[in-house]
């Protein structure tokens, strides 16, 4: 009978004659990290010999195909194993839709032109952190005026709106099917305008565009005219303040002189409402316990994600990673209690 200890005192493993032992263990380790081993002993002749495989999951090991660092297929997991499934930095973008109902009357030249000045920045903004898609709703020569400069990521719609017209365009163009909507996508609404709401208004908006746009109500923001304003506008925005507050968004001055802050806090709060979703594999009878996710080579605190169903979820602007960085969640899979789905 040969005992044997070294480098691990409190483990202590015993063999008999030439009985093989395959030992399945997990130890953690300084600092929170995990490690797992898997060891087998033979005990030929009074030798002892260990052999197997260790991963550190505090490293980098990249996941195999099936997602998991370990190398044994997710769907072959046992209980209490530590699983690590790597995301793609593209696979880890949020949805989000933003809509720009852009009055183009003939009081609106200066403003259409500031529009078109960081329209191309805003995008840009917005696509390093979540997956975007825009629509522009305006007449036939401001869509001719962006040219292709923004690729795929804008869809123009000839849909030119007049000065009270811009709520009304757009639920005719949901109607028509003239505007795309993803139904697993965030719904954001640009409002510039320096005229108010008319026949379609804010005790009516969002009855009539909420069969187009899924379960959650849009959000929308405004560069308007308010108040406060101090240059010449046709009437204050207040049907489009009144759908900012009830819809979490938020107006700004269109008599501004500069918007290039405005539009840097409209990509700012357009991301935090962005919901990144990874799915967790399932495993028949099993759970998944989520013990960390990195980003890149940080970890987030876990007041910044949830668990739900399966899935984990994540605020876009609570991570912000780089173009190359993998969104990487380490589980570990636990026996489901009965009477749970």
């Amino acid at each position: 009978m040969v005992a044997w200890g070294g480098f691990f005192p409190a483990l202590k493993i015993v063999a008999v004659g030439t009985e093989k032992i395959d030992m399945n263990f997990d130890m953690n380790l300084t600092s929170g990290r995990f490690a797992k081993f898997y060891l087998c002993f033979v005990a030929l002749s009074g030798v002892a010999t260990a052999c197997g495989n260790s991963s550190n999951f505090a490293g980098s090991p990249k996941a195999n195909a099936q997602g998991n660092a370990l190398g044994r297929p997710i769907e072959g997991a046992e209980e209490g194993e530590l699983v690590r499934k790597s995301f793609p930095r593209e696979q880890a973008k949020g949805k989000v839709d933003v809509t720009w109902l852009l009055d183009t009357s003939g009081s609106m030249n200066n403003e259409i032109q500031i529009v078109k000045s960081n329209l191309k920045s805003f995008v840009q903004s917005l696509s390093g952190r979540t997956d975007v898609k825009v629509n522009m709703l305006a007449d036939q020569a401001f869509l001719n005026s962006l040219g292709d400069s923004l690729g795929n990521l804008v869809t123009a719609v000839k849909m030119p709106i007049g000065s009270t017209d811009s709520l009304k365009v757009h639920v005719a163009g949901l109607k028509q099917k003239r505007v795309p909507v993803r139904a697993d996508a965030r719904q954001i609404i640009v409002v510039v305008s320096d005229d108010n709401a008319g026949f379609v208004h804010s005790g009516n908006y969002l009855t009539q565009v909420s069969p187009f746009l899924g379960s959650q109500n849009p959000v929308l923001y405004g560069f308007v005219a308010t108040p406060q304003s101090k240059c010449s506008i046709a009437r204050v925005g207040k049907e489009y303040q009144t759908l900012a507050d009830m819809t979490g968004g938020k107006i700004y001055d269109i008599c501004a002189v500069d918007w290039s802050d405005y539009f840097a806090q409209l990509s700012e709060s357009v991301t935090s409402l962005v919901d990144v979703e990874l799915q967790l594999e399932s495993v028949p009878g099993m759970e998944s316990e989520v013990l960390r996710v990195l980003v890149g080579d940080r970890e987030l605190p876990a007041g910044t994600y949830e668990v739900e169903n399966g899935k984990i979820k994540i605020k876009a602007d609570k991570f912000k990673p780089d173009d190359n960085d993998e969104i990487v969640v380490e589980t570990r899979k636990t026996r489901r209690k009965a009477g749970t789905r």
